[in-house]
């Protein structure tokens, strides 16, 4: 499969993730690989949730929007078809300090290189994960027989989601 051919399962798997967390919020999620977030605001009026908005020049592949009480907190999950690289979550981590997500994830089937598995295995470095002083980029498998994370691996470990 193309890393493209997992944004409509990853949405479903996001969503219902998202109304069992959130069931009495207004739950949104998206396939915005091809759009940038700040946009994405402006076409859906959203501009008065956040005031930095225009400075959201970014592409999240699946995007997760939870409005509550005059509030909108974003899930961002990035998906890749290869081995997780440092590249890969350097890109998430500035998307996440831009954004500041509640939940951020970077997820693929084939898990993580071994420069990255050495990094957290052996040097246990995963203050590289830390973009908020309480939330961490969680590095997961995904596991496409299950369409759905592979709970045994997930670094900095579980649970998949921490209060924020």
């Amino acid at each position: 499969m193309k890393e493209k051919d997992y944004y409509p399962i990853i949405k479903v798997w996001l969503r219902n993730l998202l109304e069992s967390y959130f069931p009495n919020k207004n739950v949104h999620v998206f396939d915005s690989s091809n759009i940038y977030l700040d946009k994405l605001i402006q076409e859906n009026n959203w501009t008065n949730y956040r005031s930095d908005y225009a400075t959201y020049q970014i592409k999240i592949d699946i995007l997760g929007v939870i409005i509550d009480d005059g509030k909108m907190d974003f899930v961002f999950i990035e998906v890749k078809n290869t081995k997780i690289s440092l590249k890969d979550v350097s890109q998430l981590l500035g998307y996440s300090r831009v954004a500041n997500p509640i939940y951020s994830i970077i997820t693929s089937p084939k898990w993580i290189s071994k420069p990255i598995r050495i990094l957290f295995d052996t040097y246990r470095r995963f203050d590289l994960l830390k973009y908020d002083h309480n939330r961490t980029i969680k590095v997961c498998k995904w596991d496409k027989n299950k369409n759905d994370i592979d709970y045994n691996f997930i670094y900095p470990g579980k649970p998949l989601f921490n209060s924020s």
